[in-house]
């Protein structure tokens, strides 16, 4: 049957409260040991879905705010000085907290001159063979718009020459006038993916005509170099950029070379006029354009170079700002794209005027006070900003270039003339003056000779505060050479940097300009606290657990994970009359409590790494690692048909194991390397901690730095089988795997997915093993040699489910029959998405059973499958994925059958329009009616607006949720066409959603606010439907289309006491924490019952939160409340430095404070003071009302724990009765309390020795209820 099942009156027990393990099933499912009693379903406020449970626990103001232009298949050494500098700013930027916003302001100033066309080791022209990598080399300007925005797949280059037609056909703006760059002396080295090429779309001159600010869609196009007619979609670019890395965590600016005097801007009122603007480059500047002469002239004369401005064709390197000040992510990845497009079409042109650009720079930040173009409400330069002007967000200036100013238009200005632009070292010391330091890379320029003995010297050596350096660059001025350096060095020093870097080759280059950025970010994880128990409550060891993460930027390495333990220990009391009490430990790295330092130790066993190799694939004949790679999919479901080998080893075994194409690695990835071999075995080596033959190293003096930052991922803890499964078949499996050892699963940044042994007690290595994603293996090039990127920031999701087994392959599925019998066998799986990565958006799973490996084999991690890509490289997701969810569906046609399945969202990408896109979807509560229309994306999020459900053994295919003609591969027959407008951002939950039990309902929200229900109670997936369940911005309290804020937590789920079901939800970033006025949400909702049978839906009650605030993290259910966080942005306008609050939350989960008015929230339910005696309950606490919550802290996400039960055992004493034997009494018993624990970034307290500063207090203990489960004849025999 298609209809969903609605729930029956429940009469069964509560969840446990500490592992929140539900025990409610869903009446009527064919698994045996998933029934529960009669009539039993979950109790009154349960938690029924799984996803918070523990387990075992953006010319005069010149600016666009459109959308961006289409990107094909893209996305889919002595250095301290200056970096330190940045950690003695002043103490209000400091008094941010730990607080994300607000996000540090970077303005890049990009050398486009001429020059960059050179070879970065030469004054040569780089070997351009058009679609042969091997054969192509890379230019200076390549070398940065690869470290810029992404490794280019194929990479080849074209030399075209401008005095083509092709080329003046191309770029033309203005009909009988050339470009301004036709016939110009150096080539331009075109970018190319295999023969595919960016450009411009001449299309799109009528909008930018009467728009110049507008980015009019499919302004960037891919065509063949050899024909710009012929379109081409195989463009194809990694997502390793550091403006990928570093987007949602730093505000992009951009400005490139203005290099003609002529004032020019290309405006003509608010009009293009393409004639000016290749007439001055599209100058920009403030007031009037700067004016000049040189000595023996009487007149001062336009001379205005420096920076391009913001009406610049987008492929003209126009000028991007920061944009709005309280901008959230969305905002901040769109200009990231922005920016990318724009470096990755721009042509190399002319001289090299950094005064000027500088000077423009300055004016920009503290000169332009015009009005936004496109938004009239926001001013264009950051003046205005209240951040800025308050002291807490920073102004960072970063000039690249590649040589010395030559169109600074001195020194002929210097003696009886007047100079339009100061000394470029000298409006270097005004902005540093200012607040604003100016970072300076100068790119291949580095090793030179000076003086009549041609004294060698290293560039990066300079440092001018001492009278060595000063005396160098002094007495030698007519050293052409060594004053490049010795200019950007002053530039640099004068800037409040100390020292230029002088990377060498795009791998310096990229480290030069990562060390840079890590210093600006913040540094709030978004993970929580983790709890576990262990075998023996009474251990003097430990009894139970915590686990609390979180991570360490660096400057010159990888960031670092914190990964500590927490030990809880019953320790007798002083006074013998007392209770034993649980005592939390300090943390102990000698008794292997810091996971990170047991592997950095090397004591202990060697590490062990696992990947996957994929096949060589049938239609590309290479490797492919980031496609769908599905061993055990052997007919086409419409993704593809690819396969691939496990492989594991040893550190150096591994490498040697790993193939270069599969790490997409060639020879020209290394710089004086010969071969791809020599390139893999740096790069991997390094990786892995071993030496690679270079000064790079994660291991040095100070100790090895392995394991890199944990981000998102919340570390998941499972031990053997616990869940509450009335099943023969289970509890086989309980006996089966007594052994199995307590295990915590965590993803790292640096591309790994760790399993650690929970139960060490000395300073060793207690990682089981590391596994790499085959999707991820592309990308570890990108982060060497110690370069912050986000590979793998998923987080785990682990489930039991029940298998048979056919010879070796355990099948994941049963029928009916068998889950009546209880037969069965059962495997524990794990899938994880990439989450935000720098990867590839998608999924994978492994199968880890037996976590520990054996020599043999046998046991181990072992992969199943990973779904990124069809076989013909066409996303099924979007860039960056969310966490999934496993359930149990009862599928076929013919014979059904018990089948574990993944559910795997879209999640994010893509760019928000100007643009509202109806929807003909409703939902079915008339009091809060859903918003017709919501807002319309970009064309890169396509993949994102869908949800997939494959098989969990083989990630085939089962049904795929998306709308009409947006279907990747051949999924057509596997598709059902929804009207789905936004992006699947949230997490999905499914009802029932215990082990074992089949599901017919699954909830997951978008990126616009609303939660969609998909319907699977038919055994026909054909039959599936996806609907609007609720809009959570309805338009009766005042919403329209642009309002809606995603939903990315997980929706909870539970039962009322007639049984229908409930659903807790909340909306909000969690990404950017700006105060903006944009309105939050959480909502209490009932899916009601009308007497035909019919599903409706009710608003319990709702929590409005305005200015900015939302919940920050999940949601977690507990004795029938619900507790979360909130964080509160400072909203005067005087007072934006303040850090903001966090709120903490407790309110019935069902429940209104107010019956007659929905919009006063839930009942109260948090103790106003968790120390009193006799609590009183409010909505929330926060520092104004309590002094457990410091003042600025930023909580993301609260959990649940139960302190152990603590208890003695006597020694024994004989049966008094019979005389034989001996029995044990427990006594002192004293019930663990139960805590509200929380993650409080840089405010708050760490735990004992350790580095993540947590949050703690009680909570009351939910009534004991004994509940009749079965009875049973008892006969005594006498």
């Amino acid at each position: 049957m298609n209809e969903l099942t609605p729930p029956l009156p429940s009469t069964a027990a509560p969840n446990d409260p500490l592992t929140q393990v539900p025990l409610g099933q869903r009446l009527g499912a064919p698994t045996r040991g998933a029934l529960p009693a009669p009539g039993a379903l979950p109790a009154r406020g349960a938690l029924l879905s799984d996803s918070t449970r523990a387990t075992d626990s953006h010319a005069d103001g010149l600016r666009a705010a459109a959308t961006s232009g289409a990107r094909g298949l893209r996305r889919g050494a002595l250095l301290g000085g200056a970096l330190a500098l940045l950690l003695g700013w002043p103490s209000e930027a400091r008094a941010q907290a730990d607080v994300n916003p607000p996000l540090p302001n970077v303005l890049f100033l990009v050398d486009t001159s001429g020059s960059m066309e050179y070879l970065s080791s030469s004054s040569s022209f780089p070997t351009c063979v058009p679609g042969n990598s091997a054969a192509s080399e890379k230019s200076r300007w390549a070398d940065l718009v690869e470290v810029m925005t992404g490794s280019v797949a194929n990479y080849s280059c074209f030399a075209q020459d401008r005095s083509s037609t092709a080329f003046a056909n191309e770029f033309n703006l203005v009909s009988g006038t050339p470009i301004y760059d036709y016939q110009y002396t150096n080539p331009y080295h075109r970018i190319l993916s295999g023969t595919c090429t960016p450009g411009p779309n001449s299309a799109v001159l009528g909008a930018l005509t009467s728009n110049p600010y507008s980015y009019p869609a499919n302004w960037l196009r891919f065509h063949e170099y050899s024909n710009p007619s012929t379109t081409c979609t195989n463009f194809t670019q990694a997502q390793d950029g550091l403006l990928d890395t570093f987007r949602g965590r730093v505000r992009f600016g951009l400005m490139t070379f203005d290099t003609h005097t002529d004032p020019g801007t290309g405006l003509s009122g608010s009009s293009a006029n393409f004639g000016t603007g290749m007439n001055g480059t599209w100058s920009y500047y403030v007031g009037s354009p700067r004016a000049g002469r040189p000595a023996g002239c009487a007149v001062d004369f336009d001379q205005e170079v420096g920076a391009r401005n913001a009406a610049a064709p987008p492929w003209e390197g126009r000028m991007v700002g920061f944009g709005a000040p309280t901008a959230g992510a969305v905002d901040a990845n769109t200009r990231a794209d922005r920016i990318q497009d724009i470096l990755l079409s721009t042509r190399p042109y002319g001289a090299t005027p950094i005064a000027g650009i500088l000077a423009d720079a300055h004016a920009y930040l503290y000169l332009d006070n015009s009005n936004d173009p496109l938004d009239s409400a926001e001013r264009f330069g950051p003046a205005h900003d209240p951040y800025v002007s308050q002291g807490c967000r920073k102004n960072v200036v970063v000039l690249l270039t590649d040589g010395e100013p030559n169109l600074d238009l001195r020194p002929f200005c210097e003696s009886g003339g007047s100079c339009p632009y100061a000394r470029a070292e000298d409006i270097a010391k005004q902005l540093s003056d200012a607040g604003t330091p100016v970072f300076v890379v100068g790119f291949a320029v580095n090793q030179v000779t000076y003086g009549s003995s041609a004294t060698p010297i290293d560039c990066s050596s300079l440092n001018l505060s001492t009278p060595a350096s000063q005396t160098i660059c002094a007495d030698n001025p007519g050293d052409q050479a060594l004053q490049v350096c010795c200019t950007l060095s002053r530039i640099a020093y004068n800037g409040g940097t100390e020292r230029a870097f002088f990377p060498t080759d795009r791998d310096q280059l990229r480290q030069s300009l990562s060390n840079i950025l890590s210093q600006l970010v913040p540094t709030t994880s978004r993970t929580l606290p983790v709890f576990a128990g262990t075998a023996n409550v009474r251990s003097s060891f430990a009894g139970s657990y915590r686990v609390h993460t979180s991570f360490t930027p660096k400057q010159f390495d990888l960031w670092s994970a914190v990964l500590e333990r927490q030990r809880i220990v019953c320790e007798p009391p002083a006074n013998p009359a007392d209770p034993i009490e649980p005592v939390l430990q300090s943390i102990d790295a000698n008794k292997g409590d810091d996971f990170v330092a047991n592997v950095n130790s090397g004591v202990g066993s060697a590490r062990q790494f696992f990947s996957v190799r994929g096949d060589v694939h049938g239609g590309t004949g290479t490797i492919q690692s980031e496609y769908s790679i599905r061993p055990r999919v052997l007919s086409d479901d419409g993704a593809g048909v690819y396969g691939g080998t496990p492989y594991n080893g040893p550190a150096g075994g591994f490498v040697s194991s790993s193939v270069p194409e599969a790490l997409g690695i060639s020879a020209g990835d290394c710089v004086g390397l010969s071969n791809a071999v020599q390139c893999r075995d740096r790069v991997l080596n390094w990786t892995l901690g071993l030496d690679n033959g270079t000064v790079y190293s994660r291991c040095n003096s100070g100790g090895c730095n392995l394991v890199g930052d944990i981000y998102h991922s919340t570390p998941r803890v499972v031990g053997r089988p616990s869940e509450f499964v009335r099943d023969e078949s289970y509890d086989a499996f309980v006996i089966e795997q007594e052994a199995r050892p307590l295990v915590l699963y965590t993803s790292t940044n640096d591309g790994f997915l760790h399993a650690f042994d929970m139960n060490v007690d000395t300073l060793t290595n207690n990682e089981l093993w590391a596994f790499a994603p085959p999707a991820v293996l592309t990308g570890l090039k990108t982060q060497y040699p110690g370069l912050h990127k986000q590979l793998l920031d998923g987080v785990p999701v682990i489930r039991d489910v029940v298998a048979t087994v056919s010879g070796s392959t355990f099948n994941l599925e049963r029928t009916a029959a068998e889950a009546q019998d209880g037969l069965g066998r059962w495997r524990t799986v794990l899938v994880q998405s990439f989450g935000s990565s720098g990867t590839t958006g998608g999924y994978f799973a492994i199968d880890v059973t037996d976590p520990v490996p054996s020599t043999d084999g046998t046991k181990g991690p072992k992969f199943l499958w990973q779904l990124t890509k069809t076989s013909s490289g066409e996303p099924l997701f979007g860039p960056s994925t969310p966490t999934p969810l496993i359930t149990t569906l009862f599928i076929g046609t013919t014979s059904p059958k018990e089948v574990a399945v993944a559910v795997l969202p879209g999640g994010t990408g893509g760019q928000r329009t100007a643009a509202d896109c109806t929807r003909t979807i409703s939902i079915p509560n008339t009091n809060f009616p859903q918003r017709s229309s919501v807002r319309c994306y970009t064309a890169e999020a396509n993949a994102a607006r869908s949800v997939t459900l494959v098989r969990l053994d083989t990630g085939e295919v089962i049904r795929s949720f998306r709308p009409s003609g947006l279907i990747p591969g051949t999924l057509t027959d596997r598709t059902t066409e929804v009207d789905i407008q936004s992006p699947i951002t949230g997490q999905p939950v499914a009802y029932p959603g215990d082990t074992g039990t089949i599901a017919d309902r699954i909830f997951v929200g978008d990126a616009d606010g609303s939660l969609w229900r998909i319907n699977t109670a038919s055994t026909n997936p054909a039959d599936w439907t996806m609907d609007l369940f609720w809009d959570a911005y309805p338009t009766n309290l005042g919403f329209g289309a642009a309002a809606g804020q995603p939903i990315v937590m997980p929706p909870v789920l539970s039962v009322d006491s007639i049984g229908q079901i409930t659903v807790a939800l909340s909306t909000g970033d969690q990404e950017v924490f700006n105060a903006g006025t944009q309105s939050n949400f959480v909502w209490s909702i009932t899916e009601t019952v009308a007497a035909d049978g019919s599903l409706g839906s009710k608003a319990n009650w709702y929590t409005r939160l305005e200015n900015g605030e939302r919940v920050a993290g999940p949601i977690s259910l507990f004795n029938g409340s619900l507790f979360f966080s909130t964080f509160q942005p400072e909203t005067s306008a005087s007072q934006v430095c303040n850090t903001g609050n966090s709120r903490v939350w407790g309110v019935d989960y069902l429940i209104p404070k107010t019956a007659t008015d929905p919009s006063d929230g839930g009942a109260p339910r948090i103790p106003e003071d968790p120390e009193a005696t006799v609590p009183v309950f409010a909505q929330f606490i926060s520092a104004a009302t309590t002094s457990l919550i410091d003042q600025g802290a930023t909580i993301f996400g609260v959990g649940v724990a139960q302190l152990p039960s603590c208890n003695e055992v006597d020694t024994g004493f004989a049966d008094p009765y019979l005389g034989s034997g001996t029995h044990r009494s427990i006594s002192n018993v004293n019930p663990g309390k139960f805590q509200l624990v929380m993650h409080t970034g840089t405010a708050g307290s760490s735990v004992g020795g350790g580095k993540t500063n947590t949050l703690s207090f009680d909570l009351p203990s939910p009534p004991a209820i004994a509940t009749i489960d079965s009875w049973a004849a008892l006969v005594e025999g006498l």
